[in-house]
């Protein structure tokens, strides 16, 4: 049992493990209230322990919320960064840990004013991805003179194809896919700021299923490659299917589903269809805990 002192409001044991998970799986620097939905900046008054149990390769170790929040740059970048390299409702890059992310932007100050354009509840969609592609240029190597995500994009692949071994994952995103994700990266940080914004206007799209993430409006590959890749799944075309492992849909040319009736199929968007007697006082659809939609 825990002893409170009073100057210490929580005491909160658990295994963390290293110093960069305990920053990203618990935001220090942010209280989110998962009951209502609501967030709001813990009060700097609150003193707030987090007590890192010891563990066979790592000592015990206390870290104070106060202390934390007495580093601005940590402060005002921890949403971001924490959806901007993987969330649950946005989508990670490949092999980039979220430690990489938070050394980045401590090694370069400058992109901070990247992490302002994202906390700006009336960010434009075109400063949002310029934000975003300046920062994933950033994050994968690029120069100084260097931007355009696309052209950086081919240039590692002739560079690393020369190599015997190379994952097209590796590369960074194409333009369009990159700007679904920054969308979402966006609206996710708004989200934990209080500020509700339409998902359709976000990277996200409306389907049967309900709201589904958009990773690019664009084909991943022209149409008469595209035809070549098929599967023959008995049922279901699970993660064993060829076309999924190639990060494709099923399509006709699949021999048993016909790109219809399987777990890869294309999701049916649900069309909006004007209504002369409709409630014009709808509410918007949004993403969140909080999301409300009248009927």
């Amino acid at each position: 049992m825990w002893t409170l002192s009073p100057t210490i409001d929580l005491i909160i044991p658990g295994t963390y493990g290293s110093p960069s998970t305990f920053i990203f799986t618990i935001l220090p620097s942010w209280y989110i209230v998962q009951a209502t939905g609501s967030s709001a900046l813990t009060p700097v008054e609150n003193q707030i322990i987090f007590l890192n149990q010891e563990m066979e390769e790592m000592k015990k170790k206390i870290y104070s919320i106060q202390d934390i929040q007495k580093v601005n740059s940590i402060k005002m970048s921890i949403l971001f960064l924490h959806a901007v390299s993987g969330y649950d409702t946005v989508s990670c890059f490949y092999n980039i840990g979220k430690l990489k992310h938070f050394k980045l932007l401590n090694q370069f100050p400058e992109l901070q004013g990247i992490v302002n354009v994202f906390n700006c509840p009336n960010s434009t969609p075109e400063n949002i991805f310029k934000a975003g592609e300046r920062y994933t240029l950033k994050l994968y190597g690029a120069p100084q003179s260097q931007t355009n995500i696309d052209e950086y994009r081919y240039l590692l692949f002739t560079r690393k194809t020369a190599g015997n071994k190379f994952k097209l994952a590796s590369l960074p995103p194409s333009k369009e896919a990159l700007k679904q994700h920054i969308y979402r990266t966006y609206h996710q940080v708004q989200m934990w700021h209080g500020q509700e914004k339409n998902a359709k206007d976000w990277g996200w799209q409306t389907t049967r299923n309900g709201l589904q993430p958009i990773f690019s409006w664009n084909e991943p590959a022209p149409k008469c490659i595209l035809e070549k890749i098929t599967c023959a799944c008995t049922k279901n075309c699970g993660a064993a299917c060829g076309c999924r492992k190639q990060g494709l849909k099923c399509s006709t040319a699949c021999k048993t589903c016909s790109g219809l009736s399987c777990l890869n199929c294309e999701q049916q968007i649900i069309e909006e269809e004007s209504d002369d007697n409709s409630n014009e006082d709808e509410d918007e659809i949004v993403y969140g805990p909080s999301s409300k939609r009248k009927k």
